[in-house]
């Protein structure tokens, strides 16, 4: 009867256990074909985007790197990408800064074609290292338990974004709106804060920031 037991359990297991496992099999393919497309993608965009720099005509040339550039952030984005996402920007950092500002046009909704909005992006859990960003626009964007090293965005735009639990080294966001930013439980005391705006941010302890807070949280 146990015997009888055993291999009634036995052919009842044996297929939800190779059904696990041809799930698991599946997910890694998928994962690693993600990968291997994500890599082209990226790759196919460092090429271009040399090409579109090098070529002659100056101004052509800035509207398609921002156009190229704009599909990718957003491709990577939507899949989740974060470390591609970081080793382009610093590509661009040192390549074409120019591309990735979005002052004087980001309060013209019209010119919204002529700089990349990064809000909302997702670059929670991250390593941000050895970049230099100006006037780039993170709105409510999600900055949460990432380290940053070397790292300097002087007059970008953080409104209601999150640096909960952030550590930071060697860090800038001189001139920056801070405005309802989140740094509960980060370091900021190690950030150089001069001219940044600072209405209503939430400090490392909690208490919240007074309108007319520039450069220190009043």
């Amino acid at each position: 009867m146990e015997k009888d037991w055993d291999r009634m359990l036995e052919i009842v297991l044996v297929p939800f256990t190779l059904l696990g496992l041809s799930v698991w099999i599946e997910a890694e393919m998928s994962s690693w074909q993600e990968d291997i497309a994500v890599t082209q993608m990226v790759d196919s965009y460092f090429d271009g985007i040399t090409d579109i720099l090098s070529s002659e005509g100056a101004e052509l040339s800035h509207y398609a790197a921002i156009a190229r550039s704009r599909a990718l952030f957003f491709r990577l984005q939507e899949l989740e990408r974060k470390e591609e996402m970081i080793n382009v920007l610093r590509y661009l950092s040192e390549a074409s800064p120019d591309i990735l500002r979005g002052s004087p046009f980001e309060q013209d909704q019209q010119a919204s074609q002529y700089y990349i909005d990064f809000s909302y992006s997702n670059l929670s859990s991250s390593d941000i290292q050895i970049m230099e960003l100006e006037d780039m626009i993170f709105i409510s964007s999600n900055f949460e338990q990432s380290s940053f090293y070397n790292f300097s965005c002087e007059a970008c735009s953080f409104t209601a974004s999150s640096f909960r639990n952030a550590d930071f080294l060697m860090v800038s966001l001189a001139g920056s709106d801070l405005t309802d930013v989140d740094f509960t439980g980060s370091n900021i005391g190690e950030v150089d804060l001069e001219g940044a705006i600072l209405d209503y941010a939430k400090w490392s302890d909690g208490r919240v920031c007074v309108k007319g807070s520039i450069g220190i949280c009043k």
